[in-house]
This record gives C-alpha cells, structure tokens and sequence, in this order.
C-alpha cells in the first residue's frame, strides 16, 4: 500500500486508477494501525484494485475535501468517484466483503 498526501497526486491517482481503496488514517490512531494491517493482508488477494494510504495529519486539506470525521475511514473510488465511504475497524473477512460489494 502507498502512501499519498498530497492533493494533485492523490487526485491524479485516483483518475489513472479505475479501482481505488483509500484508508484515511493517522499514526497515532491504534484502530488505524490494526486496519492497516488488514488492508495489507488482503490487498494481495484483490487483483485489479489499488490501496492508498493518507496520513490525515499531513493531508489536512484531502482530509477535508473527503469530509473525514472519524478514523480511520475507508474510501471507496471508482473511475474517480466516491462510491462508499465506511468509518472504523474492520475484521479482514468484513473489510473484504465491503471492498467487493463496493466494486461488484
């Protein structure tokens, strides 16, 4: 999973790339972490998908633009466009379920 956080790059990311999970997220935040962990178990096993990481910290106006509010969150974008945004941990089993009924 990459790191992006700045807007022209996560922008530009975003509309090179037809399916993207972006995870919103700090380092201070444990839930994070323990969601970052998953997103890596699994985004082997999603071929045709990209994951981004953004450290809302440094990407404070992306944080905005995305209307983020609770962390972590994950962000669902499709051909440029949100198409589902989910708040919190997810178990590996449940974040995949998400990510695939997003892009079914």
């Amino acid at each position: 999973m990459i790191e992006i956080n700045e807007k022209f790059s996560f922008e530009q990311y975003i509309n090179e790339n037809e399916k993207v999970v972006a995870v919103f997220s700090a380092t201070w935040c444990g839930p994070c972490r323990m969601l970052g962990t998953v997103l890596e178990s699994i985004e082997n096993e999603m071929k045709g998908i990209s994951f981004i990481k953004v450290n809302v910290d440094i990407a404070t106006e992306l944080a905005s633009d995305y209307d983020i509010q609770t962390l972590p969150t994950v962000v669902v974008i499709k051909s440029g466009n949100v198409v589902n945004t989910k708040s919190g941990f997810m178990s590996n089993s449940s974040c995949k379920e998400y990510i695939e009924s997003n892009f079914a």
